[in-house]
């Protein structure tokens, strides 16, 4: 099986067209359900849960919510920071923070790999 991230710019134009045409997927290839927009969704959630994401996540915030060209600019502008020789300064936080983290999932016996892991320690 081929990953299905593997070619990212068929991944961001497969994505900006299900964002135009629907909001939720189910993705073969993934497995799952793929969610390209929250717009129509957010509004039929209860109002408590409304409050629970509100100004959570930013609109437009990262540089995965970018679809070319605007995304290989903005790539491109940080790359070097993300070169390997720049990031051997940060490998002992990197380190000690994701064993912290794996520990923390491996007391507990589970985890949800993006919020547990990806998501704190998105390098």
């Amino acid at each position: 099986m081929t990953c299905p991230f593997s070619n990212p710019r068929n991944l961001f134009k497969d994505l900006a067209i299900a964002r135009e045409t629907q909001s939720i997927e189910y993705s073969e290839k993934l497995g799952g359900y793929a969610i390209s927009r929250s717009r129509p969704t957010v509004p039929d959630f209860p109002p408590q849960v409304k409050q629970i994401f509100a100004n959570k996540v930013p609109e437009r915030g990262t540089l995965l919510a970018y679809d070319n060209p605007d995304h290989d600019r903005l790539r491109k502008s940080v790359a070097l920071f993300f070169m390997p020789r720049r990031l051997e300064r940060f490998e002992p936080l990197l380190r000690a923070t994701a064993h912290d983290l794996i520990d923390g999932f491996v007391e507990k016996g589970c985890a949800d790999i993006k919020s547990n892991f990806a998501l704190p320690l998105p390098l």
